[in-house]
């Protein structure tokens, strides 16, 4: 276990340097890499399966921190004033899973995941923190229900039906769309969406149709430089049309319009906006 001692102190070094100086320090993987045994990690009041094979998964979690705080604080904030479903596509290790579904106000949670080793890891997760309430799905979600083959990194839970690499191992996987899975379904009036999929974005939303025009979801989706090589967010917009307007998830939480910096976004349905201007969600300049 001393890897993962030491792990863990160098993911609040890796967390400190990059929250104060916007650098990635190197060598975090490699120190990860030498983990070479499971464990149950204990991190805000929650237990989360640690599979040291898909060790750089947990990259900040090891030091006690959420990988994507800014994401954590925004669905949290929604969960403080309003009852909703929660659809998460892309649910990895299934951290911001875990803490969304926990919270008293989110009623029903879905979450799909095709890496059958991530599986594993939701699953347990599931089972860790009690959360009964939650329909887990092996698969990846798109356009068109069938097959597909995916590329899964080797050392991560990386994945993406777009990518091929020498690095990355194919194996065909299930898809299926959000508008066949829920049909029948019934979901809260209010519905939030959380889609990571490595740039296959714009096929999850096309595959979404009718829940997006039927429920006027707000939809968390990741667009920085890796999701750029796939799509632009004029795609995004396209499928969307004008109902919706999209913001980026700044990292402190709150909404702005730089969409050209963002790491991830927001697509709000108009008729939504105000209250989360009313809320206090959108940063508001102080020059």
């Amino acid at each position: 276990m001393i890897w993962l001692s030491i792990s863990k102190i160098y993911a609040r070094l890796y967390g400190l340097v990059k929250d104060k100086f916007k650098y990635n320090i190197r060598g975090f993987g490699f120190v990860m890499r030498r983990i070479n045994s499971d464990a149950i990690l204990n991190l805000h009041g929650y237990k989360i399966f640690f599979d040291h094979v898909e060790a750089e998964a947990y990259s900040r979690v090891l030091g006690g921190v959420w990988n994507e705080p800014e994401t954590h604080i925004f669905i949290r904030r929604i969960a403080a004033n309003l009852k909703f479903s929660f659809i998460e596509v892309g649910g990895s290790i299934g951290e911001i899973l875990v803490d969304i579904a926990k919270c008293q106000n989110v009623i029903s949670a879905y979450v799909f995941e095709p890496n059958p080793r991530c599986a594993k890891i939701i699953k347990l997760n599931l089972v860790l923190n009690d959360l009964e309430h939650v329909e887990f799905e092996q698969a990846a979600v798109g356009e068109h229900p069938g097959t597909a083959k995916m590329y899964f990194g080797s050392h991560s839970p990386t994945a993406s039906i777009l990518s091929e690499s020498s690095e990355q191992l194919g194996q065909d996987v299930a898809v299926v769309t959000l508008d066949k899975y829920f049909q029948g379904k019934q979901l809260q009036p209010n519905l939030v969406m959380l889609i990571d999929v490595e740039g296959y974005e714009p096929f999850v939303l096309r595959g979404a149709k009718k829940i997006i025009e039927g429920y006027q979801p707000t939809i968390i989706f990741e667009y920085n430089a890796n999701s750029r090589k796939h799509y632009h967010i004029t795609e995004i917009y396209k499928i969307l049309g004008d109902s919706y307007k999209v913001y980026r998830l700044r990292n402190d939480g709150l909404l702005d319009e730089e969409i050209d910096f963002s790491f991830n976004c927001v697509a709000i349905n108009i008729n939504n906006v105000n209250f989360y201007k009313n809320e206090g969600f959108f940063f508001q300049s102080t020059v």
